[in-house]
């Protein structure tokens, strides 16, 4: 055994570290350093004190590869030392094959006999819904999980699956959600949306003992997404938020078809004033509003609170409601008394159409953006802005976001802007009534101006 020195013709040099003949077979070793081939060699002595001439094949890689296994094969009822037994010999059968140790783990334990039978891909996502809603102590079932179930997300990669010819549950692989993700596009906020649901169901499946591993857990099978560079944040404008507005107030959405008056029903968009109110004009996520209580909405004391439950960083907050905000909410809860919730009823579907008709754009978080930017222009008070939208991150971050930010038409956001935004109040949105005389519209126009 012993370490030498190689210089190739290209002028480079390496160590060899010459362990001899083992089992009839010669080891040899190259390094690009003196000190890693000794360190080498001084490992493969050790081992072969301890674990013989067959420990001694097995290079440092593939016995941390091989250590890797053994909680995995405990979990599935087999042992380190039953695989101990074969690893050496299929080791080079499989790099024949052009396959490798890993993936034949992942094969013997993906269809060993201590798994339970499965049903189809489809009743097993129909029986993890159901257990998700069920409630439970279990950590994949809490209610934020639950109530951001991203159920199409399931039915879409399912229908991939079937045009894929997948079948069985243990037959998925990370390779499938990847070529899915492809096929599929979308923003990289969006595809992560999509794994994380995907990698819940996932778990859910293991831990049900129809599969032995997730193929989405653990830092090997993690999807890279790419650091896709997201831009400036846009914003809404006056006039965009104006148009919207008064379709919540006057629009109507054309909803199913009646087939005794042969005509199509309409259902108004009013319930969307409270969830404009909170989105708009106190800066709320929407699975914050969701999840805030109507109980939580004070109007005689000018407060809306929301509770760490319902925050997406579990930390509770009060925000104290401008007039502009206190106005809107006290208009929905005329028109809207019976609504017990700040969210409508099919709120996706709906939300599209009063955006359609109000003519524009989808933004992200738009409604909270508009929101943030308006206030900061406005007031100049990023500490105040920080509490109100619930951050966790440094001024310097705020000041980043929303000290210079432009709206969907291109147009720099102002303090004149911020102001006119303020005061979008019902009485803006609705207009001059039909019968008002001029002089009483002129007059409430310079007031406005003021």
């Amino acid at each position: 055994m012993k370490v030498t020195q190689i210089r190739y013709k290209s002028g480079s040099l390496r160590w060899k570290a010459d362990l001899g003949y083992i089992n009839e077979k010669r080891v040899v070793r190259f390094f690009p350093t003196r000190e890693e081939a000794d360190n080498y060699l001084r490992e493969a002595k050790g081992t072969l004190k301890t674990e013989g001439t067959d420990g001694s094949m097995v290079s440092p890689a593939d016995r941390i590869l091989f250590s890797s296994w053994k909680d995995r094969l405990e979990s599935a009822g087999s042992s380190i030392e039953e695989a101990a037994g074969v690893f050496l010999k299929w080791r080079d059968r499989l790099a024949l094959a052009g396959g490798t140790i890993e993936q034949a783990g992942t094969f013997f334990l993906t269809h060993h006999s201590g798994l339970k039978e499965a049903p189809s891909i489809y009743q097993l996502g129909r029986d993890y819904l159901e257990s998700m809603l069920s409630g439970g102590d279990s950590a994949l079932n809490t209610l934020k999980t639950v109530e951001d179930l991203k159920r199409p997300n399931l039915a879409s990669f399912f229908r991939f699956l079937e045009g894929q010819e997948i079948g069985k549950i243990g037959d998925i692989t990370r390779e499938h959600v990847e070529d899915w993700l492809e096929a599929i596009g979308g923003a990289a906020e969006t595809k992560k949306n999509r794994i994380r649901t995907i990698r819940h169901f996932l778990e859910w499946v293991r831990r049900n003992k129809y599969i032995s591993i997730n193929p989405l857990m653990g830092r090997d099978n993690t999807i890279a997404i790419g650091g896709e560079k997201k831009g400036d944040i846009l914003s809404y404008g006056v006039k965009e938020m104006r148009a919207l507005l008064h379709q919540a107030l006057f629009g109507q959405h054309r909803s199913k078809f009646n087939r005794y008056t042969e005509e199509f029903e309409y259902v108004s968009y009013a319930p969307f004033l409270g969830y404009l109110a909170a989105a708009l004009f106190c800066g709320l996520r929407p699975e914050e509003i969701n999840r805030t209580s109507l109980a939580n909405l004070d109007l005689l004391g000018r407060r809306l609170v929301v509770t760490g439950k319902a925050s997406k960083t579990n930390k509770p907050r009060v925000i104290e409601l401008s007039p502009v905000a206190t106005a809107w909410f006290r208009l929905w809860r005329q028109r809207c008394p019976e609504q017990t919730v700040l969210m409508p009823k099919t709120f996706p579907s709906r939300w599209r159409a009063i955006r359609a008709a109000a003519g524009i754009p989808a933004l992200h978080d738009g409604l909270r953006h508009t929101f943030a930017s308006m206030h900061y222009a406005a007031y100049q008070n990023a500490a105040q802005l920080q509490a109100v939208m619930g951050h966790d991150e440094s001024q310097d971050t705020l000041f980043a976001h929303y000290r210079a930010v432009k709206t969907t038409a291109g147009e720099w956001i102002t303090k004149a802007m911020a102001q006119q935004f303020w005061g979008l109040m019902p009485t803006d949105v609705r207009g001059p009534k039909a019968g008002a005389p001029l002089a009483n519209r002129r007059r409430s126009q310079a007031r406005r101006a003021r």
